[in-house]
């Protein structure tokens, strides 16, 4: 069996139960909130906290801000981050 990750390395958001990483590989889809390609920037921690350093950088910008809930709150959302990609 093969892991499934639904929650974006560098910024947390939840896809739910739209896989982005099946068995290490990404699905080169590009993340709605912080812009991280899937399996490309984020396959690294070191590439992790570049990336999340870019995007704060850039005052946390949504990639597509149609898809940014009401209500976004950028704490709690990074709060879903797995320890070992912060």
């Amino acid at each position: 069996m093969s892991e499934i990750e639904y929650i974006c390395r560098v910024c947390g958001y939840d896809y739910g139960g739209y896989p982005i990483r099946e068995g290490g590989a990404g699905s080169h889809d590009i993340c709605v909130c912080c812009g991280v390609t899937f399996g490309y920037e984020d396959n690294l921690p070191a590439g992790v906290r570049s990336f999340r350093t870019y995007w704060a950088g850039s005052g946390f910008t949504w990639n597509d801000p149609l898809s940014k809930p009401h209500g976004w709150n950028r704490t709690e959302q990074m709060a879903n981050i797995p320890s070992q990609w912060r």
